[in-house]
């Protein structure tokens, strides 16, 4: 806390939500909602967030990081590629599918690695996203997200 409100750090945040890890949905609402509330960096799984917020349309959760202010965003959206509030719409990249998909375990996981990676040597958000999709169609070739 001490390193970010004096600007030499930045909170990058995957709410990850799974919900057999959490008592009840509440619980983990108000948890994951306060953790978007510092964030800076917002790394979003669409299917994740949907659940958490009981939506049947990703139109309300994309609103919502919209219309935060964030460092930098990209909301995860599987094999359709990601997208970040703070681009246009018609400049992000094409994101090609993934040519085999064995397990999909740490996909995010990896698209997040990637994502940071390029943002910390400063690229470009689009240069970002594609650097995370990437990697996460790489990963899902593999069992057990180990290349």
């Amino acid at each position: 806390v001490t390193l970010r409100k004096a600007g030499d750090t930045l909170f990058a945040f995957d709410s990850n939500y799974r919900t057999q890890l959490w008592p009840d949905e509440d619980t983990a609402r108000a948890t994951i909602s306060a953790f978007w509330d510092i964030a800076d960096i917002a790394l979003p799984s669409i299917d994740d967030e949907m659940a958490l917020r009981g939506q049947a349309d990703e139109k309300p959760v994309i609103d919502w990081f919209s219309a935060r202010s964030w460092t930098a965003c990209a909301i995860k959206r599987g094999a359709r590629g990601p997208l970040s509030p703070t681009l246009e719409t018609g400049r992000h990249p094409d994101f090609p599918p993934a040519q085999t998909v064995v397990d999909t375990t740490s996909a995010g996981d990896a698209f997040n690695g990637a994502f940071l990676a390029a943002f910390s040597r400063g690229e470009p958000i689009a240069n970002c996203l594609s650097a995370g999709h990437k990697l996460a169609s790489i990963v899902v070739g593999h069992r057990g997200a180990i290349i």
